[in-house]
């Protein structure tokens, strides 16, 4: 019990880099579509990582340079949960 929440956070951190893997993805070729097998686990992890970004991108919009836009809202997310939430969890959960 004493990493899970730990091991939980660096789950969490893993699954918002694969979200932006997967957007990079979606942005380059529109016409992809993953297979079968994988869209339940897609649909966990937009369900999962989107909610609070969704909710940040209200306060925060994006940084707009021509056509291309920088998503803040994830960006601030991930730092709260990488330096500020991840540390709070691993340090109850008594890990790295």
């Amino acid at each position: 019990m004493s990493n899970i929440l730990c091991l939980l956070g660096q789950l969490y951190i893993y699954m918002l880099i694969a979200h932006v893997i997967l957007s990079f993805v979606f942005a380059f070729k529109p016409d992809w579509r993953p297979p079968e097998a994988i869209r339940p686990l897609l649909t966990l992890l937009g369900a999962v990582v989107d909610p609070p970004v969704q909710f940040l991108r209200r306060f925060i919009p994006p940084l707009r340079s021509g056509a291309m836009a920088i998503d803040l809202g994830f960006l601030v997310w991930f730092l709260i949960v990488r330096f500020v939430l991840l540390p709070i969890l691993c340090q109850i959960g008594g890990g790295f």
